[in-house]
C-alpha cells in the first residue's frame, strides 16, 4: 500500500522566487516601459506624478526581462503548489506554461481576429475588452518567443534543483 505523508502543501523556496521574479517584472514593465503603453505605467507614474512619457532606461532588456520572468514566474509558482510532483508531472506543468505563453504572444502577432473572437466569447464583459486590447495594442516580438522559452527552461531547471523528494513510502499489508 503506498500512503502519501505530506507534512509541505507548498514549495516555498519555489514560491518565493516565483513571486520575488513576478515583483521585479512588475517593477521593471512599470517603471520602465513607455507609460502610455501600459496600464500599470499609468498607474504607477500618476501616483508618482512623474512625467507621462519617459524613455527607456533599460533599452532592449526593458522589454525582455518581463517578457522571461512572467513565464518563469507563473510555471514556478504553479509547481510550487506541488511540492511532490513526479518529474513528469514537472515536465507537463512547465509545457502548459509554456503553451498559453505562446500562445498569447503568437495572438498579438494577429491582434484583431483573437480580440474578436473574446469579443464574440464574452460580450459585454470587461475581462473580454482587456483581453482584445492586449492582442490588439500588444506587439508581437520574437525575442518574446525566445525569452518566454528562457523562462520556462529556467523555471525548470529551478523547480528540478529545489524540488522536495517524495515522503511517499511503501508499505506491506493491507
Amino acid at each position: 500500500m503506498l500512503v502519501q505523508r505530506s507534512s509541505n502543501t507548498l514549495n516555498w523556496k519555489q514560491c518565493l522566487l516565483a513571486v520575488g521574479a513576478l515583483a521585479a517584472g512588475v517593477m521593471v514593465y512599470g517603471l520602465d516601459r513607455p507609460t502610455e503603453t501600459t496600464l500599470l505605467g499609468r498607474w504607477i507614474h500618476g501616483a508618482l506624478e512623474t512625467p507621462s512619457i519617459q524613455p527607456s532606461r533599460l533599452g532592449l532588456l526593458g522589454g525582455i526581462i518581463p517578457e522571461l520572468v512572467h513565464p518563469f514566474g507563473f510555471a514556478l509558482l504553479t509547481l510550487a503548489l506541488f511540492p511532490h510532483s513526479a518529474k513528469k508531472t514537472r515536465i507537463g506543468l512547465c509545457a502548459f506554461w509554456l503553451t498559453v505563453e505562446l500562445l498569447f504572444e503568437c495572438g498579438q502577432g494577429i491582434g484583431w481576429p483573437v480580440a474578436h473572437f473574446f469579443m464574440w466569447a464574452m460580450p459585454q464583459h470587461t475581462a473580454s475588452t482587456m483581453v482584445a486590447n492586449y492582442f490588439v495594442f500588444g506587439t508581437f516580438d520574437p525575442l518574446d518567443i525566445l525569452a518566454i522559452c528562457v523562462g520556462i527552461v529556467a523555471a525548470y531547471a529551478v523547480a528540478e534543483k529545489t524540488a522536495i523528494p517524495s515522503l511517499a513510502i511503501h508499505q506491506k499489508g493491507g
